[in-house]
């Protein structure tokens, strides 16, 4: 158990309100929204890249470099790689709460969809 006295009173009113609402399995999420806040406070934005395949070096950069420019100046960019074959080619990009979809699997669903209608 935990000594109740380490904590400040804000963070045992926290646990009690989740506790309360049984929402204690969502204390992951919690945190983690409140270091996005910090993080943006900071000005320190997370980008999420993901393609079908490892980008090479080259590539990384120059999309690295793109996310910077859409990001602006006096922001740091952190920028992670995730790889998901179900794209079949193309990139996803994640940035902040912006989620650009180039992938060659949302252009095949698109027309899909559309041919699907049409007949």
């Amino acid at each position: 158990m935990f000594d109740e006295t380490k904590f400040t009173h804000i963070t045992r009113n926290l646990f009690l309100t989740l506790s309360a609402n049984g929402r204690l399995a969502d204390t992951h999420k919690v945190i983690g929204s409140y270091e996005e806040l910090i993080q943006a406070s900071k000005g320190i934005v997370k980008a999420v890249v993901i393609s079908s395949e490892p980008l090479k070096k080259k590539s990384f950069d120059a999309v690295k470099e793109a996310i910077v420019k859409i990001v602006g100046s006096g922001k740091t960019v952190e920028v992670s790689e995730q790889v998901d074959e179900k794209i079949l080619g193309g990139l996803q990009v994640l940035v902040g709460d912006k989620f650009i979809d180039l992938s060659v699997a949302t252009r095949v669903n698109s027309l899909t969809k559309t041919l699907d209608s049409s007949a």
